[in-house]
């Protein structure tokens, strides 16, 4: 092979990330991380101060989960602007938004 032929294998072999995105990738999750015990301190102080939530309640913990996703995928929109970060990011909060109205006022 050529030095031709060596520069469009690689050109023509498609990465799915490249360094910067992989970086970027990291730390959003390094920081989505951080929001995890934050949140469940809070649910507990909720929980403890209100004892009409009931145990078998777990909006609180599918909105940890989703608290994460929206905070990783916003911080991977601002630095990447991909539209699709921003969807789901912004979907992540509505049900965040929702299920915090679930867990506080059940039905």
């Amino acid at each position: 092979m050529d030095k031709k032929e060596v520069f469009e294998k690689v050109q023509n072999k498609k990465q799915e990330y490249d360094e910067m995105e992989l970086q970027i990738l990291e730390r959003s999750m390094r920081i989505s991380t951080l929001v995890v015990p934050i949140l469940v301190i809070i649910f507990i102080l909720i929980r403890f101060m209100n004892p009409n939530i009931s145990v078998l309640n777990i909006a609180d913990l599918v909105t940890v989960v989703f608290a994460e996703l929206c905070v990783s995928k916003t911080y991977e929109y601002i630095k990447l602007r991909k539209k699709s970060d921003l969807i789901i990011s912004i979907l992540s909060f509505i049900i965040c938004i929702c299920l915090i109205i679930l867990y506080m006022f059940p039905f």
